[in-house]
């Protein structure tokens, strides 16, 4: 969310052509990010981890990174450390168990239900041999899941809130 007050916007990046897209990537989280304010994140180590990659290849960007990883926010601790956990969990703090435990809401109608399929399917459309209609829907697909993913980390907030009140 932009403030407290604002409504939740999804931007999306989906890299078009085998060309190296890092640059763009990093200028875009740049610019969205700003230099305020909480990055919440589902295994902050994970997304840290690809964060410290791309600037190690692109060094310009080594204070920026500084400057963020303090704000992030992962909200897998408290699923990890057990300060929430229902059953249905199956014993993971997996995004995919905890969102439908706190919020009823799930992945099944989804063209792409777990990351796994979502990188094949990034892979098939950037290296296979997909037609171009097919490209379309894999990468609406994509977008879809991804959404999803952001979605249901702000309605699991959401759900702790009430449940701290």
């Amino acid at each position: 969310m932009e403030s407290d007050v604002s409504e939740p916007v999804h931007h999306s990046f989906l890299a078009e052509g085998i060309e190296d897209h890092r640059p763009q990537i990093l200028h875009e989280l740049q610019r969205l990010l700003g230099s305020e304010g909480s990055i919440i994140a589902y295994n902050a180590g994970f997304e840290e981890g690809v964060l410290r990659e791309l600037v190690e290849a692109f060094p310009e960007y080594t204070d920026w990174l500084e400057a963020i990883l303090t704000r992030i926010v992962d909200l897998l601790f408290s699923f990890t450390n057990f300060h929430y956990y229902h059953a249905s969990q199956e014993d993971t703090a997996s995004l995919k168990k905890v969102l439908l435990a706190v919020t009823g809401k799930g992945y099944e109608e989804m063209g792409i239900g777990t990351g796994m399929d979502a990188s094949i399917t990034y892979e098939r459309i950037m290296y296979g041999s997909a037609t171009k209609e097919e490209i379309a829907r894999l990468r609406a697909d994509l977008v879809k899941y991804c959404k999803l993913d952001t979605e249901g980390m702000i309605w699991i907030v959401d759900e702790l809130r009430k449940l701290s009140d």
